[in-house]
């Protein structure tokens, strides 16, 4: 009992002493053993940096300055532990006379794990200046360091120097180029080299199915998910989370729960991670009973499995539970919110219109919790804003934004312009927004859309003009709900050829539901009509005005056929007032399908306009005949 109590004893000594205590301890248990203080078994139980000051000046008061065995110990301290000091382990590397492989090393790795990545590949390259040759734990840290640095040219130099050396096969070096190129966008280089690896073992695997699904390759990852599993592979919990998030991003419900499923048929340890990563996708897919239920029996939760929860709900409009969530989440200890939390929360006071509640949210991020807000808070902000018609209190928080505002946070509040009407936003929203994107051209169909809204013809000609001058297009939409409009765009463009056409039905006072849900194909037809006749038309009148052309060509093609002059100049009428009024409706966008239509109608309409030319002409050609004058005459 007593030998275990001092065997105790002298293993919880040294971490109980400090200062120039642990040198005297263990100097004087070295005088009773006869024996010289050995300096590098002292070094490696260095505490704080001022031991490591006392075992230094012990180096150098006995001669031992030089033994780099022990200055490498020392520097491993105070260049890796959390209680050290970069900079003091860099001045005693640089007066180290010779220092060997592992120094080199471990400067280097301290470099790659800290702020300033890209001085450990200066210090590699003075390495290689002072013939120093790396070794296999050398590339790993350097590999990490233009990792961190996103340095991908660096990364694939120190490829070659790693074929040159003969390390590519080492796991360690082949797994660091995977996750180098994984991570610095070369996905491609990544994936060519985990072809070529022979023997892959599942870190190599997860690596290559992290960086598919961290770059936003999400079935390239579930593919890659399903060779490994025919590999006779066995995943790891960091493989199946990469997996369940590319799930969650793909929306992919049905393989997600078939990932649930095999881990609990293989009886995987679940962690805190791998539930979060449950959680998070069910809550992404809608699934929020089972996400809630998942969180529920979790013994443990992190910050991130709250996001992940809060963020689910607040996606799919259970605003009131995402707040309830984040009270309860505020009472934990262990789980603070952070920026991301704040986010999904603003996000469910915004789908909710709660804007008192989420100003506090927001004003409380740096007053209680130091988080200062970044882009997207003040996005979710200016939304919320923007949505409840306060354009001007949102104009004045992006006015008071420690960083530039984007595109995103601009355009939010350009969409609030568009919602409520508001010109004198809009112009200054688009304004800034052109300062950043100029070749955005979507913002000048914004705002002609929005000045349609308003009336302001002449502002949607004059932006027309601009496009047209400049050679400016939006880009089409490419998703689901783009197509959809754009089916609804067809028939509606439908709907009012065959309006033209003669069978006219009631507009009614509001324009009629085709039309209302078009309001800007509308306006800018009415605006056309305004300005080529000067005379602003209610909506109800512009039916008449349709009619009446129709009925003039029609009245003025009978009259032709009989060889009326009077015909011929109605359909002259009719072509000079009519056929721009249609045709530049019909042309709205160059880009919907039915321009070839409307272009074929032109045609159409200049050969007849030719043909009345050809007509007049040659009836006014052909010679008048001499009026018979009345011959009196005289009766007897």
């Amino acid at each position: 009992m007593q030998a275990s109590q001092g065997i105790r004893r002298q293993l919880i000594l040294p971490v109980l002493l400090s200062g120039s205590a642990l040198l005297v301890h263990y100097s004087q248990h070295a005088i009773n053993h006869h024996k010289v203080p050995n300096l590098s078994f002292l070094a490696d139980r260095c505490m704080c940096m001022k031991q490591v000051h006392q075992v230094h000046a012990q180096m150098i008061v006995s001669g031992r300055i030089q033994d780099n065995y022990a200055a490498s110990r020392i520097m491993a301290f105070c260049a890796l532990s959390d209680e050290g000091d970069l900079n003091y382990a860099l001045s005693l590397f640089h007066h180290t006379f010779e220092p060997n492989t592992f120094m080199w090393n471990t400067i280097i790795r301290a470099h790659a794990l800290s702020s300033t990545p890209h001085n450990a590949i200066l210090l590699y390259k003075q390495m290689k200046m002072e013939g120093i040759m790396p070794g296999k734990h050398t590339f790993p840290f350097l590999l990490k360091a233009c990792t961190k640095a996103v340095a991908l040219s660096s990364g694939q130099k120190i490829h070659a120097h790693v074929l040159q050396s003969g390390f590519e096969f080492d796991i360690h070096v082949a797994n660091a180029l995977l996750h180098m190129y994984a991570c610095c966008g070369g996905l491609e280089c990544a994936r060519r080299l985990f072809d070529n690896i022979l023997m892959k073992n599942v870190i190599m695997w997860t690596t290559m199915i992290s960086g598919y699904a961290q770059n936003c390759c999400s079935e390239s990852a579930l593919r890659l998910f399903n060779e490994m599993v025919e590999a006779g592979v066995k995943p790891n919990e960091v493989t199946l989370c990469s997996v369940l998030s590319s799930c969650a991003k793909l929306g992919n419900l049905e393989i997600g729960e078939h990932i649930h499923a095999y881990i609990e048929r293989e009886r995987i340890q679940i962690g805190v991670i791998l539930v979060t990563a449950l959680i998070d996708m069910y809550a992404k897919n809608g699934r929020i009973e089972i996400a809630s239920k998942l969180f529920s029996d979790m013994p443990e939760r992190n910050s991130a499995t709250w996001n992940a929860l809060i963020c689910g709900m607040a996606m799919h409009g259970h605003a009131e539970k995402a707040l309830h969530l984040y009270s309860e989440m505020q009472k934990e200890d262990a789980s603070l919110p952070n920026d991301i939390t704040f986010v999904g929360v603003l996000s469910a006071c915004c789908h909710a219109g709660l804007i008192d509640v989420g100003q506090e949210i927001f004003n409380s991020m740096y007053r209680v919790y130091g988080i200062r807000p970044k882009l997207e808070h003040y996005g979710c902000m200016v939304d919320l804003l923007g949505r409840a018609g306060r354009l001007r209190e949102a104009e004045e928080l992006i006015g008071r934004m420690d960083m530039r505002p984007d595109v995103v946070v601009l355009g939010a509040l350009l969409g609030a312009c568009k919602m409520y009407g508001n010109i004198e936003i809009a112009e200054r929203v688009v304004k800034q927004m052109l300062e950043l994107e100029p070749d955005n051209h979507g913002v000048y169909v914004v705002l002609s859309n929005i000045y349609a809204e308003v009336g302001k013809w002449e502002d949607v000609m004059r932006l027309r003009k601009i496009m047209k001058a400049e050679g400016l297009k939006k880009l089409p939409g490419l998703s689901l709900v783009m197509d959809m409009e754009l089916q609804s765009y067809r028939e509606m463009l439908q709907w009012c050829r065959s309006e033209f056409q003669g069978q006219l039905n009631e507009f009614g006072t509001d324009g009629g539901p085709a039309v209302k849900q078009f309001s800007p194909k509308y306006n800018l037809f009415k605006g056309h009509v305004t300005n080529s006749l000067g005379v602003e038309l209610p909506p109800v009148e512009i039916k008449h005005l349709v009619a009446a052309a129709i009925a003039l060509k029609g009245v003025g093609g009978i009259l032709f056929i009989f060889g009326s002059s009077f015909g011929a100049s109605l359909l002259l009428i009719y072509l000079a007032i009519a056929t721009p009024i249609f045709h530049d409706f019909y042309n709205y966008d160059i880009e919907k399908p039915q321009f070839m239509p409307a272009f074929s109608e032109f045609v159409q309409n200049l050969a007849l306009f030719g043909a009345l030319i050809f007509f007049l002409g040659m009836k006014n050609s052909f010679p008048k005949k001499p009026k018979k004058k009345a011959v009196k005459t005289k009766t007897n």
